[in-house]
């Protein structure tokens, strides 16, 4: 997992923004581990996300999602970069781009590599002074198994 972190500020991030990407390590770091509850950990409970083609999943939904990809992928090693964190109050945007690489093994026992390309916005709400993950909106995602593309 290598971060990267571009924040547009000045000297140095707001204490707000430093909480959001400090959330965003907790985040990935259960995402290396394959933990989807973790993963969730950072998360509101009414947390939505909503998929490429305009799909809403619930909380549980993509907790359902999440386990079944690290179940395929139970090693999935993670590089990701913030772009933006804009903070108002109690409730925040960013946007996050992220690579996931990772091995699998087919039913008829051949290995496969997997490359998954992404990015999304995010929407952050401040609960009891904690920073939480209200909404995800996924706005690219290119799937490549072997280096060719899915979907």
């Amino acid at each position: 997992m290598t971060p990267l972190l571009l924040v547009p500020v000045l000297l140095q991030p707001s204490r707000d923004v430093s909480a959001i990407i400090a959330e965003y390590r907790r985040f990935f770091t259960a995402a290396s581990r394959a933990d989807a509850k973790g993963v969730l950990a950072v998360t509101t409970p009414d947390f939505t996300q909503t998929q490429r083609r305009g799909q809403v999943l619930k909380r549980g939904q993509v907790e359902v999602a999440y386990r079944a990809l690290f179940k395929s992928f139970p090693q999935p090693k993670w590089d990701w970069k913030v772009s933006t964190v804009r903070v108002t109050g109690n409730s925040a945007t960013s946007t996050l781009t992220y690579t996931m690489t990772a091995r699998t093994v087919d039913s008829k026992g051949k290995a496969h590599s997997v490359l998954i390309v992404g990015a999304e916005r995010h929407a952050w709400q401040r609960q009891a002074n904690v920073w939480r993950l209200r909404s995800a909106s996924v706005t690219k995602e290119d799937v490549r198994v072997d280096g060719k593309k899915l979907g």
